[in-house]
């Protein structure tokens, strides 16, 4: 019975599929300038972080919000993601929660 209720979750969890392995975080990101919209994703994706859904709003003082359900590895912190997220330049401002 122990076996069943600690071992297999374990084993799921370290050879079973992908999405069990990863979590979902929000994003909201602003980006000041439309032709860095491309730039901003294409940097997400290089970071290992998979884009799941992605939305595009323009907002005051041609300023557009991208608001982005993404997945990650179940070890990397949700911290990290958003240091890695603000350090792109071309961010002026990150909204992040952990789903």
């Amino acid at each position: 019975m122990i076996i069943s209720v600690e071992l297999v979750p374990a084993i799921v969890t370290w050879l079973g599929p992908m999405k069990l392995r990863q979590k979902e975080i929000f994003l909201q990101l602003v980006v000041q300038n439309k032709d860095d919209i491309a730039v901003v994703l294409k940097k997400i994706k290089d970071e290992k972080i998979f884009i799941k859904n992605l939305r595009i709003k323009d907002v005051s003082n041609d300023n557009h919000l991208l608001t982005l359900k993404v997945l990650v590895d179940h070890k990397v912190r949700t911290s990290e993601v958003y240091y890695t997220v603000s350090n792109l330049k071309e961010i002026a401002r990150v909204e992040i929660e952990n789903v």
